[in-house]
């Protein structure tokens, strides 16, 4: 009869039910967007990074579903979102002075903007923000879309970026439809392409202050690189050696990246085991990250045969594939010997400028998903642009190799004749 149809067409709506993508313009966005986070439910935003799937940061509930959906470890901290400055001491508890004077010069140097600043947790914030770590990071996001939703909300929020564990990260409202659709109560505000391209930087304080010969001496720690660069962030932090006033103490900031040694010596990158059950302090440690769904692998520019006709995974991972079967993503041409040769060709930026790739990584990277008959991914291994000289006329050069490390799970290959 009537009411057993209306079951089932019930039924059906349910099982299509997808998430929603309203663009910013819509006047009712802001507001519908405040009642999903509120009530604990997620909102998919852009950010000038990527974007970020957001829950209410102080409901424990509303953040473990942020896991749920992303199908993300528990592990895996996540980065919670401010409105403005003074948000922040509420979620940040300094043990030492020093840690806040070094905290001020970064926010105030660096937000709003592309910086995570990873300080002791207060004790309102849940522990599944911190992956149990008791370190929180923060950030005042510097774009107009975010910082609205952040006011109208007027909550902090919890948000990593809005796709499935481990899969590239959006910059796109369609990327996090593609990945998060399923998710029938999330809003996806539509705010066009993120402009930066990749995830902030994240740079540590420790809590272990030295007093030492009248000075304090404060550790920095670069667990991430985005867009600000340990160069950049050494400049700031040094002033504070030589305080304005004379009753100031002097703080000497030693501001480092943790690494581990990789074969792309001398450059090295931070890796966590997948496996342990240990939190990490930032997001962004695994090997295998930011990944396309095709087997992907480095190529050095350098190690190029002058008959190209196969790929071949230095480790043996994976079965050799033929050229003509892979997708290249290239950098500064390096590998423009393979077009004509592999199945599809593009350059993350043909001028070499680091700014541009960071821009177009994750977008290629989608792209080699839609490549119809691709078996595999040639990146291109930009390590041989690296240098001093890169990071301070492009601050984003490490982020874009860290990227195309992970996206590759650290693999390389060679393309050698038959």
């Amino acid at each position: 009869g009537t009411s057993r149809t209306t079951v089932l067409l019930c039924r059906a709506l349910r099982m299509t039910a997808r998430a929603r993508i309203i663009s910013a313009s819509d006047p009712s966005v802001f507001q519908l967007a405040s009642i999903n986070l509120r009530e604990g439910k997620l909102v998919a935003f852009p950010t000038e990074t990527v974007y970020g799937l957001g829950a209410h940061a102080l409901n424990e509930e509303a953040v473990l579903s942020i896991f749920t959906a992303k199908q993300r470890p528990l592990t895996d901290p996540v980065i919670v979102h401010i409105a403005k400055l003074s948000d922040a001491y509420a979620l940040a508890s300094f043990q030492h002075k020093a840690v806040q004077v070094v905290f001020d010069t970064l926010a105030s140097a660096f937000w709003p903007g592309p910086l995570t600043i990873v300080v002791h947790a207060s004790s309102i914030v849940p522990p599944s923000v911190c992956a149990g770590t008791g370190y929180v990071g923060i950030r005042f996001p510097n774009h107009p879309i975010a910082r609205k939703l952040l006011e109208e909300c007027a909550l902090p929020i919890a948000a990593p970026s809005a796709n499935r564990f481990a899969h590239v990260s959006p910059t796109a409202a369609t990327h996090v439809l593609s990945d998060l659709g399923d998710n029938e109560s999330l809003i996806i505000i539509d705010g066009g392409r993120s402009t930066v391209g990749v995830e902030s930087t994240v740079v540590k304080i420790d809590d272990s202050v030295i007093e030492q010969n009248g000075s304090h001496i404060c550790n920095l720690t670069i667990l991430r690189s985005g867009a600000i660069s340990l160069h950049q962030i050494r400049l700031v932090v040094q002033a504070l050696a030589t305080p304005l006033q004379p009753n100031e103490t002097p703080i000497l900031c030693n501001t480092t990246a943790v690494t581990k040694k990789t074969e792309h010596k001398p450059h090295t990158i931070t890796v966590a085991s997948k496996d342990t059950e240990i939190g990490h302090e930032a997001p962004g440690q695994f090997l295998k990250h930011y990944a396309p769904e095709h087997p992907t692998m480095l190529v050095n520019p350098s190690s190029l045969s002058s008959q190209p006709a196969q790929v071949t995974c230095q480790d043996g991972s994976y079965p050799p594939f033929a050229l003509a079967d892979a997708v290249v993503v290239d950098f500064n041409g390096g590998l423009a010997a393979l077009q004509g040769r592999c199945l599809a060709y593009r350059d993350l930026s043909a001028s070499g400028d680091f700014t541009e790739a960071a821009h177009n990584v994750f977008d290629m990277l989608r792209w080699t998903e839609e490549v119809v008959g691709a078996k595999c991914v040639v990146l291109c291994n930009v390590l041989g642009c690296l240098n001093e000289d890169a990071e301070v006329r492009y601050p984003l050069s490490s982020a874009v190799f860290d990227r195309l490390f992970r996206a590759a799970s650290g693999k390389s290959a060679l393309i050698v004749s038959l």
